[in-house]
C-alpha cells in the first residue's frame, strides 16, 4: 500500500544488536552438538549439512548476509536454502527445531522489538495504511506489531533478517500466509519494494444513487485504480476501504462548497501563522498532504488521492 523507506544507518546499528545475538546463540549450539530439551531431557544433534552451515554463518561475512540482506536478495536466500538445506522446510525434522531455537528463540524473541519499529519512524502499516504499528498487550502495555514479510515459522533463517521485519498493525500481521506458497504469493510485492504509484484511490457514485450531503456516504464507491493485485487481494484493500467511504463524502463536500479555495485564502491572510502550502494542504484535507508523510496517519494515502482527484490540494 505505501513504501517504506530503506534506513541504512538505522539498518547496521540493527546488524550490530542482533549479529551479537544470533553468533551468541550459534556458537552455543556448536559447542553443544545440538539443542537440549526437556520432559524428557536429551539433546537434539543436528545433521552435517546444518553444522556446515552454521559453522558458515558464525562468520562475519555470511552473518552479515543473513540479517542485512536486500529485499530484492531475499527470495534467492530462500531459493539457496532450499537446495542446501530442504530439511529446513520439514517442522519435524531435528534440523528445523534447531534453526527454530537459534534465530527465533534466542534471537529474534531477544531483540528489542519496540526500538526498531521507533527507529524506523513508521507510525502506520504499510500494508494498509489504515492502522497503528502499535497494540497493547494483556498488560496493557503498549507493544510494536512487527510482520515477517516471509514467515518465521517457514523461513526461520529470515527471522531476523532487517528487510523481512515489517512494522505493521494487528489486522495485517495475523493474514499469515505472506511469503508462503500459497497462489497469494505469486507478484506480493514488500513494502520495501512498493512505490507510492503502485496505489492509486478513486471513487464513484453508485447507480440509483443520490448525493447531496455528508450523510449519503453509502452513494460512494471507494475503489482502487492502480493496485498490486496480490497484495489487494491478500489484505482485502478494496473490501476494507469501501467501509471508510465517509472520510471521501466530506472530501467531495469541501470541493463542492469551494473549501479549499475559501480556507486557503484566509490562512495566507492570518497574520502570524505563516504556513506554507504544505502546511495549508494538510489543513484542508484534515490529513498529511505530503507523499513523505503518508506513514505518519491512518488513511492518509486515500486522503491524498481523493483530494487531488477532487482539486483540493
Amino acid at each position: 500500500m505505501i513504501p517504506i523507506t530503506r534506513n541504512e544507518v538505522h539498518r547496521d546499528l540493527f546488524y550490530t544488536e542482533v549479529s551479537t545475538l544470533l553468533k551468541s546463540a550459534i556458537q552455543k549450539v556448536l559447542d553443544d552438538g545440538g539443542i537440549f530439551k526437556n520432559s524428557p531431557r536429551r539433546l537434539i544433534l543436528f545433521s552435517n549439512q546444518l553444522e556446515d552451515y552454521l559453522t558458515q554463518i558464525n562468520d562475519y561475512t555470511e552473518i552479515k548476509n543473513i540479517i542485512i540482506a536486500n529485499p530484492e536478495d531475499l527470495q534467492y536466500q530462500i531459493n539457496a536454502h532450499f537446495i542446501s538445506l530442504p530439511q529446513l522446510f520439514n517442522r519435524r525434522s531435528n534440523d528445523y527445531e534447531i534453526a527454530y531455537k537459534i534465530f527465533i528463540k534466542q534471537s529474534y524473541e531477544k531483540m528489542d522489538k519496540l526500538n526498531f519499529v521507533n527507529e524506523i519512524g513508521l507510525s502506520t502499516c504499510p500494508y494498509c495504511n489504515r492502522n497503528y504499528t502499535f497494540s497493547l498487550d494483556r498488560n496493557k502495555k503498549i507493544k510494536p506489531e512487527i510482520d515477517h514479510f516471509y514467515p518465521k515459522s517457514i523461513h526461520p533463517l529470515l527471522a531476523v533478517s532487517y528487510f523481512n521485519l515489517i512494522p505493521s498493525c494487528q489486522t495485517c500481521n495475523g493474514v499469515g500466509v505472506k511469503g508462503n506458497t500459497s497462489p497469494y504469493f505469486v507478484g506480493l510485492k514488500s513494502p520495501y519494494l512498493i512505490s507510492n504509484n503502485d496505489f492509486k484511490f478513486s471513487y464513484r457514485f453508485k447507480p440509483n444513487k443520490t448525493f447531496k450531503s455528508l450523510y449519503d456516504y453509502d452513494s460512494i464507491d471507494v475503489f482502487l485504480e492502480k493496485k498490486v493485485q496480490p497484495n489487494s487481494d491478500l489484505f482485502r484493500l478494496e473490501d476494507l476501504y469501501k467501509k471508510h467511504n465517509d472520510h471521501v463524502a466530506e472530501l467531495i463536500v469541501k470541493s463542492r462548497v469551494k473549501y479549499s479555495k475559501k480556507y486557503r485564502e484566509y490562512l495566507k491572510s492570518f497574520k502570524g501563522l505563516n504556513l506554507t502550502d504544505d502546511e495549508i494542504n494538510r489543513m484542508i484535507l484534515g490529513n498529511y498532504s505530503n507523499k513523505k508523510d503518508l506513514h505518519k496517519r491512518p488513511l492518509a494515502k486515500i486522503y491524498q488521492d481523493i483530494g487531488e482527484e477532487l482539486g483540493l490540494i
